[in-house]
């Protein structure tokens, strides 16, 4: 998790820039990292907000849970997935799926899956890389669901981050488009 500043690392052959904002749910636009919280997902469809420690979580999935976020992405492009999540081992092995979807809302954008695993708890939390996925430009909305195989239980989903990927090479400059962005209010 990326805090204070720039943070560059590298992703094969992808260079990857964090700018990280610490005044509360503010999320990013397209040019650094956007953070999506469990509580300002738009909707919720077989899920529910969990609240049992001051930090809401997603919990209590059914088969075909969906959370949906809204985004207004300033510039398409590739975007490395990570999650905070806990789960016990009832969990372990199930497959969840990001999906994007643009303007034509019968086709995702991008999609990536990728199987969770037991972190130790309920409690517990970890972040966890998962896979890349391609945004389109403009209004967007994610896309969290269960996959197959699912189990009675899937996870407490408490943050998605969303970080642009950027080729190497490519110059990184200060634009207007790196000022954050209020969503959904």
């Amino acid at each position: 998790v990326c805090s204070g500043g720039a943070i560059e690392t590298m992703l094969g052959n992808l260079r990857h820039v964090c700018f990280v904002e610490s005044d509360g749910p503010e999320l990013w636009d397209d040019a650094a990292a956007l953070t999506l919280l469990a509580k300002d997902a738009a909707s919720l469809t077989r899920c529910e907000i969990e609240d049992k420690t001051g930090s809401p979580n997603i919990g209590t999935w059914w088969q075909n849970g969906v959370a949906r976020w809204k985004l207004n992405i300033r510039e398409g492009g590739t975007y490395a997935v990570s999650c905070l999540y806990a789960g016990d081992v009832d969990m372990d092995g199930n497959q969840v799926v990001f999906n994007v979807f643009g303007r034509d809302t019968a086709h995702a954008a991008g999609t990536v899956a990728t199987k969770v695993l037991a972190t130790g708890g309920w409690g517990k939390y970890r972040e966890h890389a998962s896979g890349t996925i391609v945004i389109p430009q403009g209004e967007a909305t994610l896309e969290v669901t269960t996959g197959a195989p699912f189990s009675r239980v899937l996870w407490n989903l408490k943050r998605i981050t969303l970080t642009r990927m950027i080729p190497l090479g490519s110059k990184l400059s200060a634009s207007p488009s790196m000022r954050p962005t209020r969503v959904g209010q």
